[in-house]
């Protein structure tokens, strides 16, 4: 089973909770787009603010499949489904914003959309994560089944070959 926000809305059969749990979507990346943005001083972390980048681009990924049906296969797809295009940027890793979104390639986005090998469904398999540089010997990732860890660079890679299960914590 899959936990993708717009798999989980078009299984809906009732319109109306479809509608109420899209307009929630929308709130929720509206709310989560101003805490990845806000200047609260110290009490938020360029780290934490990552998390919350990572978590807007999930909901982004689940109203990009459930509009086209099909999983993105970059994310600059998903840019008309965030509100802003500079969340696309890891904040610990550069400061910055993109002048143009129209020129953008993979290369300017600090996130990668990973995708399961075929024929593993498992929750526990990355789904998107920051680019390998952007922290310090780890990468910020965030599973299938919404949780988030810190991950090494070499049990990412286990992860992505399926060897193993994940020892970091």
């Amino acid at each position: 089973m899959s936990v993708c926000p717009g798999e989980f809305i078009r299984k809906t059969k009732s319109k109306t909770l479809r509608i109420v749990l899209l307009v929630a979507g929308v709130i929720l990346a509206l709310l989560i787009a101003r805490l990845a943005t806000m200047d609260i001083g110290p009490s938020i972390s360029p780290e934490k603010a990552c998390l919350f980048r990572l978590l807007a681009i999930k909901d982004a990924v689940g109203k990009y499949e459930y509009l086209y049906d099909k999983y993105p296969d970059s994310l600059i797809e998903i840019l008309e489904f965030l509100p802003n295009p500079n969340w696309l940027i890891c904040p610990v890793r550069r400061k910055g914003v993109f002048k143009k979104t129209d020129k953008l390639s993979d290369n300017d986005i600090d996130y990668i959309i990973v995708r399961a090998a075929a024929g593993r469904n498992s929750q526990l398999f990355p789904l998107i994560a920051d680019k390998k540089g952007n922290h310090k010997n780890v990468r910020n990732v965030l599973f299938a089944n919404g949780q988030h860890k810190w991950v090494t660079e070499e049990n990412f890679q286990n992860l992505l070959k399926g060897i193993g299960e994940d020892k970091s914590q």
